[in-house]
């Protein structure tokens, strides 16, 4: 298959999720806030609430969430300020409906 897999170690990824901050995006995302929330006395733990539609649509309909993701980043696998060998490059066609909807998108008509 393509897809390509990063090589990880479980006792790494349990550290990290135990042990860091910044970059420990698992807590971070059920946890959000939590030292606001702790710093204005409201709680420790910060809103567990996804307050994300992109990810609500990605879990109850993934297809939903690519149309979403492909409205403001592109809908070609390929672009062509970038080529890479065996990946199609956008036609004129799709790389101006990308314009055109960009260019709606941020109210530049």
């Amino acid at each position: 298959n393509g897809i390509q897999y990063a090589q990880l170690s479980i006792s790494g990824i349990r550290d990290a999720r135990a042990n860091d901050q910044s970059q420990n995006q698992l807590f971070k995302l059920t946890h959000r806030g939590y030292t606001g929330v702790y710093a204005n006395g409201d709680g420790a733990k910060g809103e567990i609430e996804c307050p994300f539609d992109w990810y609500k649509a990605w879990v109850n309909d993934p297809l939903k969430a690519q149309q979403m993701a492909e409205m403001v980043t592109r809908r070609t696998i390929g672009v062509k300020c970038c080529p890479v060998a065996g990946i199609p490059e956008p036609t004129e066609e799709e790389e101006h409906e990308d314009i055109v909807e960009l260019t709606h998108e941020l109210n530049l008509q």
